[in-house]
């Protein structure tokens, strides 16, 4: 944009300073950390805080320097912002349902365990719910936008806090015309994504529109949230990729949970380590660590990232040792260019 340009950094006194924290530790997790009026200085773009706070729960039960407690906070699955979404659909769907599907998803939602576990079915429902609301929450004010431009996206990382405080307050301004309530408009929407998670051929065309796989209800989470990690060959040749990319293995974890986890996005890495103590220091990476797809280390480890085990950081016994001799004829005259190729 005009006017926006890199003008060196900040000088030190402005810089956010954390010191002596609450509980003596410090932690991120891409949320907005400053006040709104100084976050505009770093980005735009802030993460929701439910990781942030996740942490802040986990560190608060049991905050000692333990290498292995860590390394289990890493993996943490728990989704504090499904919880909203979970909420709203025992509201709208009493506990006496006459219908069935609808009754199968309270019961199931109303037993879900508050986690982003693989084999959860009740999450993949929440994840489809969580969607549809916010988008029909948000319909209204975006209507405007889309009929000037169909392509047009809202993609801001915190929509749902803006969704669900209209969700919160209903105003009726804001209720689209054909409904006579927002509890009827909602009803509605619920409705529509559990027919699209059925697979009912009455709503054809809106599992795409609206991201659900019209599986089925009991189809666990895992199933949808596959890793899809591919090497760039396999993607201009798609005959390559059971050679070249790593396995399509169901995933625990949801982006805003402290265990981020997508198909295509999450922990680059999770390491835990401590100065002074290499030795108990752990380390899990995805693929690794030769690009050569006959290597032995073409895939290391990668299994370990998969299932979470914390592999230690230390190199342990040398297995190779590659060692660099100089020529014979090499001349170290650099004038003569004796011994140059």
């Amino acid at each position: 944009r005009p006017g926006v340009r890199w003008t060196g950094p900040l000088p030190e006194e402005e810089r956010p300073v954390v010191l002596d924290s609450a509980g003596g530790v410090v932690f991120t997790a891409n949320h907005r950390f400053a006040e709104a009026g100084r976050s505009g200085a770093f980005s735009a773009r802030w993460f929701p805080p439910t990781r942030a706070l996740r942490i802040h729960e986990l560190l608060e039960a049991d905050a000692r320097p333990s290498e292995r407690l860590h390394q289990g906070y890493q993996l943490d699955t728990r989704s504090l912002e499904h919880e909203l979404a979970r909420a709203l659909v025992l509201e709208l769907v009493d506990a006496e349902e006459p219908d069935p599907s609808l009754a199968r998803v309270r019961e199931m939602v109303e037993g879900w365990s508050g986690r982003a576990d693989a084999d959860s079915a009740p999450f993949r429902i929440l994840v489809a719910v969580d969607r549809a609301f916010r988008n029909a929450a948000l319909a209204p004010l975006l209507a405007p936008a889309i009929r000037a431009d169909p392509g047009v996206r809202y993609t801001w990382p915190l929509a749902q806090e803006a969704a669900f405080r209209i969700l919160e307050a209903r105003p009726a301004h804001l209720l689209p015309p054909a409904h006579e309530s927002w509890e009827a408009y909602l009803r509605e929407t619920l409705e529509d994504v559990v027919a699209a998670l059925t697979g009912d051929p009455l709503v054809e065309g809106l599992a795409e529109a609206s991201g659900v796989d019209g599986w089925g209800l009991d189809t666990p989470w895992g199933e949808v949230n596959r890793a899809r990690i591919r090497h760039p060959f396999s993607q201009v040749q798609p005959a390559l990729a059971r050679i070249l990319d790593l396995p399509a293995d169901p995933l625990p974890g949801w982006l805003n949970a402290v265990r981020a986890q997508s198909p295509t996005y999450g922990q680059s890495l999770r390491f835990v380590g401590r100065p002074g103590r290499a030795d108990d220091a752990l380390l899990d990476l995805p693929g690794g660590q030769s690009g050569h797809v006959l290597s032995r280390w073409y895939t290391r480890g990668h299994r370990a990232w998969v299932e979470g085990r914390g592999l230690p950081l230390a190199a342990g016994p040398a297995e190779h040792v590659l060692e660099l001799l100089p020529r014979e004829d090499h001349d170290l005259d650099p004038s003569s260019g004796a011994g140059e190729p």
